[in-house]
């Protein structure tokens, strides 16, 4: 939304020729769709890289226990890479642990998956 009125008020503080506020409100209106758009995309691969790879982090949530005796209170304790990462907004993978068990889930606007030290991965409406 915020975006949006950005289109709209941004070219009247620019100028006040109305080709120059036009072709302005254009221009934000094609950068502020393309931004959406690539964010969108962005979001969705590595949505799908968690359905397909976040099991891996199941496993190697596992290996620390058995290692360690608990449970990581982060992911970032299992020094791999995360499947579930975005380029500038970080993982969608959320976790939580109480160090004997622990809960992870990620979800879009539809789906949640979500996955506990006893059971796999389950998609839920």
């Amino acid at each position: 939304m915020t975006g949006l009125i950005g289109i709209v008020a941004i070219p009247y503080l620019i100028s006040n020729n109305w080709k120059h506020r036009t072709l302005s409100a254009f221009a934000f209106l094609i950068l502020f769709s393309a931004a959406f758009y690539i964010g969108n995309i962005s979001f969705y691969r590595t949505y799908n890289s968690c359905v397909e790879k976040a099991e891996n982090i199941r496993t190697a949530l596992s290996e620390f226990k058995t290692k360690n005796g608990n449970y990581p209170n982060a992911l970032d304790e299992l020094n791999m890479p995360l499947p579930c990462s975005r380029c500038l907004r970080g993982t969608i993978l959320e976790y939580e642990s109480t160090g004997s068990n622990y809960k992870m889930w990620f979800k879009d606007w539809l789906v949640e998956h979500s996955a506990t030290d006893k059971e796999s991965f389950l998609a839920h409406k």
